[in-house]
C-alpha cells in the first residue's frame, strides 16, 4: 500500500474506541487480512460516491486492497468532503 498524506485537522487512531471528548467521527477504517475497509457514515454525499454499498442508507464503503492501487487524489478528495458533513457521535 501506498503512503498516504492524512487530510490536515485529521486524526489517525488505530486503538480508539471512540472519538475524543467533544469530538465526532466522520469516517472509521478496520483492518483484514487482504484489505482496509474505510467507512464513510454520509458516504452518500461524497462525490464521486463510494462504491461499496451498506445496509445503511447513508453509509458507503471504500476497500483499500494489500494487491491493489490507492487513488490517493480520489481518497483525498472523499475525506476532504467527509470532514466538512455533519458527524457522527459513535460511541
Amino acid at each position: 500500500m501506498s503512503n498516504f498524506s492524512w487530510h490536515s485537522g485529521t486524526a489517525k487512531a488505530t486503538s480508539k474506541t471512540s472519538a475524543p471528548e467533544g469530538q465526532d467521527w466522520f469516517l472509521s477504517y478496520h483492518c483484514f487480512t487482504k484489505y482496509v475497509k474505510v467507512t464513510f457514515f454520509r458516504g452518500t454525499s461524497l462525490r464521486p460516491i463510494p462504491p461499496a454499498e451498506s445496509k445503511h442508507p447513508e453509509v458507503r464503503y471504500y476497500h483499500i486492497h494489500e494487491d491493489g492501487d490507492l487513488d490517493e487524489e480520489l481518497m483525498t478528495r472523499w475525506i476532504e468532503q467527509a470532514s466538512k458533513l455533519p458527524s457522527e457521535p459513535l460511541f
